[in-house]
């Protein structure tokens, strides 16, 4: 493994080894029956088997450890799945500790090395660093960018489909002496090509090589297939099959946005990918018993030639000899159900490929392929289909709750179920999705008003339907719109900061996981995340008609909250003053403003000669440094400091500024202090960060933690602490200034209290944090909402809300 192509030309069956072991498959794939599709081990199950682990302490700078994390941690976690080592990152001390077998601690040292290496120049690769896990492969120089994409984006999705670990880089071999070689073609051009290096198992190093020469065969056509023609080969273990295709045909099988080719690539085993008009398929054969009756080859090339046909004319089967397909009896009537998002739905959920015999508006007969396992998934699906789908829809006079016979023998009672999902997953519904599972579930769906989805029919259906609905939410894709005000500069939301640090938007992003596309011209943010149901709660509006609400994630509604309480922390701070001052501080702003580490957050700094006043203006830790910058020339000149206006800021502003910045370090000298007073004259700033360690019960750790982390987060974001939990040894470990911490000890001890009983709560819990309001009693379960739904306004808030007892 590992061989370099040496020249361009019609496929070679050596272009890579065969892979070490006897079977491998992509890293997940489950083991089958023994007359299924032969798999292999990940390096993570290789890994847990070795036995003993090795830990391993690296210690780095502060750049490097910030790259080796990388964005969301992505970088940690692709060494990690690459290498089959675990790596735990301490930004404290900037150490990484590697633990795992002695071969994957290995790999994971060796990549951690290559990435360090890849910030400040070129990764240096030669032989040695080929362990069985590396190909190299020529890219085009005038392919390199495209291969590239914009900011990386192609080779770092290359990477996490087929989890590997690619660099372009300086390739040190024998006769080779830099990254860069000339290579004449047969037209007798020069070509400048560049080595990549892919790391990874032999099975994913095929994956991303094919993929990457299907770009390279995008932006050059010819440059491999030129000359390839119909290739079978007879080799019975790992090898490649290239066959070309028309047009047309790559079109039909290549499917919308190449979801035929994934569901072919899956049902067969093997990786296929289209380079050019030309499908190549790699992998292994099946096992010899399989053998007997038709080869894994032909099973592959079957399914593209089926559905080459199929464009044709009817195309019948014959199944007999065949271990890798199964048949399901469909009645005539419900056929249609069976065709277009129903049937796909089925194929990429089970990894399986689905075909109609014969005419597909007509035929009783449908035929599944595959492995074993996903064959008997996707035979029960389709089977539940067909159980719960009655001849007819439901009338919609007919009267809720009558009971009918059903075709299938069952009796069944006519249901109706509101889904209330609210408005934002209202509006994002698409009525073709609807229809498709209205056509799947035989149920009606309607949208009632802007806020509900109504779901009638027989009860299976109704429950099916259901069912599904919930399945289209779960990845439901939701866009909005975040118009920045006029009077901000669009540069505050997202410049980088002097020393590098990531703009305001990019924190957002990576706090929230929100995605984000920016339209400056416009002024606009457009934020979208992927809504998740966490769970249903049943409430009866009325005995016929129950109605079910979906809790929503905040993903999309976190960034908002963040951006606009972003804006909401603004201060202004208004300096006044001398005549014979102006001169010297209005030179002060334009030669030293711009270099301050925080100048992007600046959004005003204006002199009024009138009125004798310098006015700053934006988010704190900018106003703050410019500021000391003042106050340095005051101190310099010894000129008496000056006296200045500072409109305070709400409370929960300042707790929420605190709060982000302990996390992602955004605010640095001359942030507001607890009092929203700002820096001292005498420049005096926050008390050190420190950090203490309570001990809690198994029971008190859980609740702390709260329903996905959230009454931590709750916690921190009020307290303006950093809290880690250690549920191991049941400790939380409280990190920040003195006052921080105090009142992250007092909110987790009131957490406490709640689990056991009544809140109780005085004045002496009071420390400038505390808001006590009446409530009726006949009220307090109108206040608190369903399962406490309505006080959790806390996290728009940024509060912490207790009912308490009697004192």
């Amino acid at each position: 493994m590992g061989r370099r192509r040496s020249e361009r030309g019609p496929w070679e069956a050596e272009r890579w080894d065969e892979p070490r072991g006897p079977r491998w498959v992509k890293v997940g794939q489950a083991q089958e029956d023994e007359d299924s599709i032969p798999v292999g081990r990940s390096r993570k199950a290789d890994a847990k088997k070795g036995g003993e682990y090795t830990r391993i302490r690296l210690q780095f700078d502060d750049a490097d450890t910030a790259f080796i994390l990388g964005r969301g941690g992505k970088t940690k976690h692709k060494i990690a799945r690459v290498s089959g080592a675990r790596l735990e990152l301490h930004e404290r001390n900037n150490t990484v500790e590697v633990i795992g077998s002695e071969e994957a601690c290995a790999r994971a040292k060796k990549y951690i090395s290559l990435v360090q290496a890849q910030r400040v120049g070129p990764v240096h690769v030669d032989d040695s660093h080929d362990e069985g896990d590396l190909t190299m492969m020529d890219v085009p120089h005038n392919c390199v960018a495209f291969v590239t994409g914009a900011g990386g984006n192609f080779l770092r999705t290359c990477e996490e489909e087929w989890g590997t670990l690619m660099f372009f880089c300086d390739y040190q071999s024998p006769g080779l002496t830099g990254d860069r070689r000339e290579v004449h073609v047969e037209r007798g051009e020069s070509l400048v090509e560049l080595s990549l290096a892919i790391f990874g198992e032999p099975w994913g190093r095929a994956g991303a090589e094919l993929k990457i020469m299907a770009a390279i065969e995008a932006k050059s056509p010819g440059h491999y297939t030129s000359g390839v023609g119909d290739v079978i080969s007879p080799e019975e273990g790992w090898a490649v099959d290239t066959m070309p295709l028309t047009g047309d045909e790559l079109s039909f099988a290549l499917g919308k946005e190449g979801a035929t080719r994934r569901k072919l690539a899956n049902a067969s085993g093997c990786i296929l990918e289209y380079i050019g008009q030309v499908a190549y398929m790699a992998g292994v054969h099946a096992e010899r018993q399989r053998a007997r009756d038709l080869s894994a080859e032909w099973i592959r090339m079957d399914y593209i030639n089926w559905l080459k046909q199929q464009r044709i004319g009817p195309v019948y089967i014959d199944l007999t000899g065949r271990s890798d397909a199964s048949e399901v009896k469909v009645p005539r009537e419900l056929t249609g159900i069976l065709k277009g998002t129903t049937l796909r739905d089925i194929e990429h959920e089970t990894e399986t490929f689905c075909f109609l015999e014969g005419d597909v508006d007509s035929s009783e007969r449908l035929l599944i392929f595959g492995a074993s396992r996903g064959r008997r998934q996707a035979e029960r699906k389709v089977q539940e289909l067909i159980r719960v789908r009655p001849p007819r829809q439901p009338n919609q006079d007919q009267p809720w709750g009558e009971v009918e016979r059903l075709g299938n023998g069952e009796n069944q009672p006519m249901v109706k179920v509101e889904i209330r999902t609210g408005h934002a997953i209202c509006q994002s519904l698409e009525k073709e999705k609807l229809q498709a599972i209205q056509q799947a579930c035989g149920a009606r769906l309607t949208q009632q008003g802007t806020e509900n989805v109504l779901i009638q029919g027989y009860s299976s259906q109704v429950n099916l339907a259901k069912k599904q609905l919930q399945e289209y939410i779960f990845g439901l894709k939701v866009d909005e719109e975040f118009t920045t005000p006029s009077g901000v500069p669009f540069h505050v939301f997202i410049a980088k900061a002097a020393d590098g640090t990531a703009s305001i938007l990019e924190e957002v992003r990576n706090r929230t996981r929100v995605r984000v596309q920016v339209k400056q011209a416009e002024k606009k943010i457009i934020l979208s995340g992927i809504f998740s149901v966490e769970g249903l709660t049943f409430q009866g509006i009325s005995p016929e008609v129950p109605t079910f609400h979906l809790g929503i994630s905040k993903v999309v509604s976190n960034a908002r909250r963040d951006l606009q309480m972003f804006l909401s922390s603004f201060v202004t701070h208004e300096v006044h003053l001398q005549k014979e001052q102006l001169e010297k501080v209005s030179a002060l702003g334009k030669q030293r403003f711009p270099k301050l580490n925080n100048f992007r957050h600046l959004v005003t700094a204006q002199i009024n000669k009138e009125q004798l006043k310098l006015t700053l203006s934006g988010a704190p830790d900018a106003v703050g440094e410019a500021r000391d910058a003042v106050d340095s020339l005051f101190k310099k000149e010894d000129w008496t400091m000056p006296t200045a206006d500072m409109p305070s800021k709400a409370p929960h502003c300042r707790r929420w500024k605190l709060s982000f910045a302990s996390k992602h370090s955004m605010s640095r000298s001359g942030k507001v202090d607890a009092e929203g007073a700002g820096p001292d004259k005498g420049g005096a700033r926050r008390d050190p960060r420190t950090a203490e360690i309570m001990q809690l019960s198994e029971m008190d750790s859980a609740f702390i933690l709260g329903r996905g982390g959230k009454t931590k987060h709750k916690i921190a974001r009020v307290s303006g602490a950093a809290l880690e939990l250690h549920e191991h040894n049941c400790t939380v470990e409280i990190v920040g200034p003195e006052p921080e911490r105090r009142r992250a000890r007092k909110y987790i001890n009131l957490v406490r209290a709640q689990r056991v009983g009544p809140v109780h709560v005085s004045q002496e819990h009071d420390d400038g944090d505390l808001t006590m309001i009446p409530v009726p009693s006949n009220c307090v379960g109108f206040v608190t909402g369903s399962q406490g739904n309505f006080l959790r306004l806390e996290e728009l808030l940024s509060t912490e809300l207790f009912v308490s007892g009697e004192e």
